[in-house]
């Protein structure tokens, strides 16, 4: 009881600090984490047939994915000219179907720029790595897809 109502006290005396560290989505440097949770019925999109047909166990047929991440993102305004950068690193692991286990990146690097009223335009970079759907499979593979993008 007694380490119970100590928590509560240093609870209640670190209140008034957490809300002078509030988020501001003004700010131009912001880190983030995500947490996710997702379940899936059909993961591997197969027909109503018998799972087995397709080389898939049928107690692995659904299955949830947990996804942790965390990213970092900076965007100023300078002049009229914006600059944007943007990380994301994640992990995602299943229940049932750990071989699809996977660590996913996300990133991106802009200058949206402008000149006089009437010049504006984007140069920009991304790349990202990521597990393929399975609708278009009828391997139950683990499909890493990496892109990369010029603008």
């Amino acid at each position: 009881m007694r380490l119970r109502s100590t928590c509560v006290l240093v609870c209640l005396l670190c209140w008034p600090a957490l809300g002078t560290a509030a988020f501001d989505p003004t700010d131009a440097f912001q880190i983030y984490v995500n947490l996710g949770v997702v379940h899936d019925n059909n993961l591997f999109r197969l027909p109503d047939a018998n799972p087995q047909l397709f080389g898939v166990n049928p107690d692995n047929k659904s299955d949830t994915s947990f996804t942790k991440g965390v990213g970092l993102k900076f965007d100023k305004e300078i002049s009229r000219q914006r600059l944007i950068a943007d990380a994301n690193l994640y992990e995602t692991t299943f229940d049932k179907n750990d071989d699809l286990d996977y660590s996913g990146y996300d990133g991106r690097l802009a200058w949206l720029w402008r000149v006089g009223n009437d010049w504006n335009g984007e140069a920009s970079y991304r790349k990202k790595k990521t597990l393929g759907g399975f609708a278009d499979e009828l391997l139950k593979a683990k499909d890493l897809i990496k892109y990369e993008y010029y603008l």
